[in-house]
């Protein structure tokens, strides 16, 4: 009698990635591509792009990529009421068991290069609270400047020691156990405060996976980015006291330096009461070896222009500030009728 084999395959949980983007023309594409060889699926939602993000989109969607793209036409940014709405639609729509919250600069990867992340998460409890250190890539003098794949062009990592910021991985069942927000960032959920024990006992680190980021990827990009992300984040009426320091920092740099140093603000990028920075670089180029269709086929519509961005973002906040006029208008004529 032949003896069987009783070692048993474990499948691949169901993934999906949902994301929240904004003027990312230049990225978006290597972002899809990239990061659908990792996850089964994604939503999109387009955050009232002034560049060409959303035909990309839709032109990556034509292609039968097994993408959800939505618009959402505000101007304000408030990522985690949005992203907490495409954490539920994306329970509702595709029964995922891993929901991986991502910014449009960021791509899963793995610490061993001979990996796909796809095998790390057949070892995931589906009970627990994940989170995934980043990886922060930087751009230098040898960077291929006419590589439009991002993960190939730049391949420069800072220190693991600057990384204080981690991603939360959400799974079905904590979903379907805890009501929950995703925090703004993305960094971690929010739950009752009587469950804050019960949380922290739920929490493990994935230390076999890495969030690449890639937050600053040339000039224009980054001045469209904090221009257009700061002023929107003075508009919101309830802004914490310290939210978007980083983009206030830098925008005020932007706005007054004549010189700007790309490889130093990507190194220093989210790092904060550091009284030095270590400014050691490596050299560490993003495992693509087990990516298919990652070729970049949309370059010409990609290019960041940060006047038309800023200029497209003041129409908007001019259109909604005279709709708020009008409609206080119609609110004190209306009151002057009933008195």
């Amino acid at each position: 009698m032949q003896k069987q084999n009783s070692k048993v395959e474990t499948a691949t949980p169901k993934s999906c990635s949902i994301s929240v983007v904004k003027n990312e023309a230049d990225n978006i594409e290597s972002f899809v591509r990239y990061n659908l060889n990792v996850v089964d699926s994604m939503i999109i939602m387009d955050n009232n792009s002034s560049d060409s993000t959303l035909w990309i989109l839709n032109r990556l969607l034509a292609e039968g990529l097994p993408i959800i793209i939505m618009e959402d036409k505000t101007i304000s940014h408030n990522q985690s009421e949005k992203m907490t709405f495409l954490l539920n639609e994306s329970v509702k729509r595709l029964s995922p068991d891993i929901i991986f919250p991502l910014d449009a600069d960021e791509y899963i990867t793995t610490i061993d290069p001979e990996l796909n992340p796809k095998e790390i998460f057949q070892l995931l409890e589906l009970d627990k609270i994940y989170y995934i250190k980043w990886q922060t890539y930087i751009p230098t003098v040898y960077d291929k400047k006419d590589e439009p794949f991002i993960p190939k062009r730049i391949n420069h990592i800072r220190s693991d020691s600057l990384e204080d910021y981690s991603k939360v991985v959400i799974t079905k069942t904590i979903i379907e156990k805890y009501p929950l927000t995703v925090a703004m960032g993305n960094h971690d959920i929010t739950l009752d405060k009587g469950l804050l024990s019960e949380k922290q006992n739920k929490r493990v680190d994935i230390r076999a996976l890495r969030i690449a980021h890639y937050p600053v990827r040339s000039l224009s990009q980054l001045k469209s980015k904090i221009y257009v992300g700061w002023i929107n984040t003075l508009m919101k009426p309830n802004k914490g006291t310290l939210e978007g320091e980083h983009w206030k920092n830098l925008y005020n740099l932007l706005k007054n330096e004549k010189s700007i140093d790309l490889t130093g603000i990507a190194t220093s990028y989210a790092v904060f009461n550091r009284q030095e920075i270590n400014k050691e670089l490596s050299f560490n180029p993003l495992n693509i070896s087990f990516c298919n269709n990652i070729e970049i086929k949309y370059i010409k519509e990609s290019q960041s222009d940060p006047l038309l961005n800023v200029l497209s973002n003041c129409e908007c906040l001019a259109e909604e500030y005279a709709q708020l006029h009008r409609d206080l208008i119609n609110l004190q004529n209306g009151q002057t009728t009933l008195e």
